[in-house]
């Protein structure tokens, strides 16, 4: 049968009652996008790509509520990421897997950029802000929100790379237990030696992905 990919706004694409993509909504997809047609065969709903392909006709279709692929090329995978991002879905895998596109990796290495920065940096990224050190986390959880629960990031990527994201993860959510308030000020974000490793820990995030460790771009956080 061949392993398959799959744009899902479910939890599992597997069960996805009450979270289907319409066939409208493809359709209408398809239909403003340049770079898609209906193939004309193999049912309504299936669809090529134009974009650039190890294969002659990289396709997508749709079916029970989630819109598929089989062993698409790294290029596709971007192409489903887009899809994805356009129908507030995910994609992923036949086993539960998630993957990324080039849009969800700048937001992350944006965000860990900008844990990276000394204090001072940090508190001129966020000019309106009286919350900056909660700031950079949040903006990290919301940037590596595809971690399952056992920790383990995308697919499409370095383990070992996403192990470091995972680490950061885990230490952020330490100094947001109770009692620390004091951690998540400005003057601690200056002064408290566990901020200190924070920046480490997002630097060697940064040098897992071969990403360079320089402040993020104006607006990246809006």
């Amino acid at each position: 049968m061949g392993y398959e990919l799959h744009i899902t706004r479910a939890e599992s694409w597997a069960d996805n009652d009450g979270k289907e993509i319409t066939a409208d909504e493809w359709l209408e997809l398809v239909s403003a996008d340049p770079e898609l047609r209906l193939a004309g065969y193999n049912g309504p709903y299936f669809a090529i790509w134009s974009g650039p392909s190890e294969y002659p006709d990289p396709w997508l279709d749709w079916f029970g509520g989630n819109i598929s692929s089989k062993h698409p090329d790294s290029l596709l995978i971007e192409k489903m990421a887009q899809i994805a991002a356009k129908l507030g879905a995910k994609v992923q895998g036949d086993d539960g897997e998630l993957y990324v596109g080039a849009d969800d990796l700048n937001r992350l290495m944006w965000s860990l950029q900008a844990l990276a920065q000394p204090a001072e940096a940090q508190v001129a990224l966020f000019p309106k802000s009286s919350k900056v050190a909660s700031k950079l986390w949040l903006d990290l959880e919301r940037s590596s929100e595809w971690f399952d629960a056992d920790g383990r990031g995308p697919a499409n990527g370095s383990a070992k790379a996403w192990e470091t994201v995972s680490d950061l993860r885990s230490q952020l959510q330490l100094m947001r237990g109770a009692g620390n308030d004091r951690l998540w000020t400005d003057d601690a974000l200056r002064n408290e030696r566990k901020w200190e490793a924070i920046r480490k820990a997002a630097r060697r995030a940064l040098a897992a992905f071969g990403w360079a460790a320089e402040l993020p771009p104006k607006g990246w956080s809006e």
